[in-house]
């Protein structure tokens, strides 16, 4: 009689093994992807895939708007150094390309490579366009760094009663569009808490333009270089502010972007420095 028993176990402990090689070569390719030589299958361009953004927003422009959009259309033919359309977004040069797309106005862009403009543009063109700004876009929102532009570090200089302080648009952002021709003012002042502690209270953000229109959005504080966390009341500012609006004076909202208030512990009171992490600056 023939022994099943036995045929049956080098079976099971052939399948055994082959489970474990499978899993420990999925091990393996899980620890390599982890390390620095991995490089990342494409999932730009896989069917179904989802996007993955980089940390570096011109790389996340290439893969997306600049390869897909402006150098596939004929914006490449206009949009260039010398060429006959206003601004160089989609110059052959990535670098120059992305600075003036993203200090013309994404939307802009957009619409007109989603509406009859000049023979490029087409209302054909809009799902696919779409996607690829959406991908663009989701990068600057959520993936990548959380922010387009991050003003320098000044000393706050805060007393009892409110005081406007700014920063130039032009010449104090470390990282973002320049130049834009705006600057930020806000006002801000300093209390004691029941327990001693110093308090700044921070309120109505306001932008002056001079020729050009400016889009922000999301405004994020830092207090001596660390990103405030506790402070949320200004990172749903969204506005369009128009060419030529004048600067807050005194507590006027001339260029208001928001009204409320928000309160955040001091530091160190004498040496405390301020800069804003700003989620999306455009010109109009």
């Amino acid at each position: 009689m023939t022994d099943t028993r036995g045929t049956k176990h080098r079976r099971t402990g052939w399948a055994t093994r082959l489970i474990l090689g499978l899993a420990a070569a999925f091990c393996i390719m899980l620890y390599q992807n982890c390390g620095a030589d991995f490089v990342p299958m494409n999932l730009d361009s896989a069917s179904g895939a989802f996007f993955v953004c980089n940390n570096d927003h011109q790389s996340n422009f290439q893969r997306t708007v600049y390869n897909k959009v402006l150098r596939t259309l004929a914006c490449k033919d206009c949009h260039r150094t010398g060429g006959a359309g206003t601004g160089v977004f989609a110059d052959g040069d990535l670098a120059l390309a992305y600075t003036d797309f993203t200090t013309r106005g994404i939307a802009k862009i957009q619409q007109y490579a989603t509406t009859d403009h000049q023979g490029a543009g087409s209302p054909a063109n809009k799902s696919w366009v779409d996607v690829e700004f959406n991908k663009f876009t989701s990068c600057q929102e959520g993936g990548g760094t959380s922010y387009q532009a991050l003003t320098t570090e000044k000393v706050i200089s805060a007393g009892t009663t409110d005081t406007i302080m700014s920063f130039d648009l032009d010449t104090e952002l470390t990282q973002g569009p320049s130049p834009t021709g705006a600057r930020l003012h806000f006002l801000i002042r300093r209390s004691t808490a029941t327990d001693g502690s110093a308090i700044y209270h921070l309120s109505r953000p306001s932008l002056q333009t001079t020729t050009r229109g400016i889009r922000i959005r999301s405004l994020k504080i830092r207090i001596n270089g660390q990103l405030v966390t506790t402070f949320s009341t200004f990172s749903n500012v969204d506005r369009s502010i128009n060419p030529n609006t004048s600067h807050l004076a005194g507590t006027q909202l001339n260029g208001n972007l928001e009204t409320a208030t928000g309160l955040m512990q001091a530091a160190n009171v004498a040496s405390d420095t301020i800069q804003f992490e700003i989620g999306t600056l455009e010109t109009f």
